[in-house]
Formats: structure tokens, C-alpha cells, sequence
């Protein structure tokens, strides 16, 4: 998997994650999209109800929880090398080229663009800060990071994220954002 000039991301690129089912829990009255290295696996410990794929239409505001990009995106490549066992150094070669791309490190905007493909309604952007609203349980939080590098195209669109924090607003209209600041890029 090669990408078109240094740390450019394409959406081709993401197919491993775009393309696999989507899951929206219910957790105590509210629907909630799980994303990884967000609490993904808390939440899919105690939710009420889920939700696969075409069901997800019948929600009407999907809360979903946002990461500090840097922090989730070291968490992230932490957990892919240890389930590889692989060096850091290694890892961080490979995903600068364009050779390596997983779903526990891949922009959380991405995962945005997974819920798109069977949701276009309102969304509640909540900082990480507030799992506690959604469950007390918060498995894999004592992550034994390795520092790495993050790169830029990695969390530029995510950082412009939280500007939507608590607020109710089209998925459209985020993605659009996003994709805009990454035009910048």
C-alpha cells in the first residue's frame, strides 16, 4: 500500500476500515458510535442494544466520543506493534511511506466517513473526557506507550474536530470540514 508523496493520505487507503460493518451502540437512552482506542471496547462491554449497518438509519443524534488525536494516535501505533511484534521504529518508517495503515491509529475522522457510509443525520461530538456519561468500565486505559513522532496528517482534521464539541450538527457537514482542512495540507 503505497501512498502518493510523503504522508499524504488517501481514502483508498483506509478501504480496510471503510469497508467492514458499522456498529452504533444504545447505552442508557443515547445512541453512541464506538471508535477505536476511544473506549471502543468499554462500550461494547456494556451497552443496551447495537445497532449493524442499515439499522443505524433510525437514529436521530449519535454521540461519539473524540480522542486527543496525538495521545490516541500514540496509543494507537503502541497497541498495533505489540499485537505485531514489531519495532517502533519500524512502524513509524512504514506508515510515513505510505506502507502501513490500521484501523487503531487511523484519523478519527476516518472512522467519521465509516459512519457516513450508512448514516447522514445529526451527530454530538463529546471530548474523551466524558466516557464516564457512557460507562464507568475502561478497559486497556493503562497503556504502556512508546513516544512516537506523530505525523501532521494524522491529526489535522482531528484537531479541528473538537470546535464541535457538544454541539448537535450534520456528519456532513463535519466530514466536508475536514476534508477541507486537509486540502490545505
Amino acid at each position: 500500500m503505497r501512498m502518493t508523496g510523503k504522508n499524504k493520505l488517501h481514502l483508498s487507503h483506509y478501504n480496510a476500515l471503510l469497508n467492514t460493518d458499522c456498529k452504533v451502540y444504545m447505552i442508557n437512552g443515547k445512541y453512541v458510535y464506538p471508535i477505536f482506542k476511544n473506549a471502543s471496547s468499554s462500550l461494547d462491554q456494556v451497552h443496551d442494544q447495537v445497532l449493524h449497518n442499515e439499522e443505524i438509519t433510525q437514529c436521530d443524534d449519535i454521540h461519539i466520543l473524540i480522542r486527543d488525536p496525538a495521545d490516541r494516535f500514540a496509543s494507537g501505533i503502541n497497541t498495533y506493534i505489540k499485537k505485531h511484534n514489531m519495532e517502533i521504529d519500524e512502524a513509524m518508517k512504514q506508515i510515513k511511506e505510505g506502507e502501513l495503515m490500521d484501523r487503531h491509529f487511523s484519523p478519527q475522522w476516518i472512522w467519521l466517513l465509516h459512519l457516513r457510509r450508512f448514516y447522514n443525520g445529526k451527530v454530538t461530538l463529546r471530548a474523551f473526557e466524558n466516557i464516564a456519561d457512557y460507562c464507568t468500565l475502561h478497559l486497556n486505559n493503562a497503556d504502556n506507550k512508546t513516544t512516537v513522532e506523530v505525523p501532521s496528517t494524522f491529526i489535522s482534521a482531528d484537531l479541528e474536530l473538537t470546535k464541535y464539541f457538544e454541539k448537535s450538527i450534520s456528519l456532513d457537514k463535519i466530514i466536508k470540514e475536514c476534508k477541507s482542512v486537509l486540502s490545505k495540507d
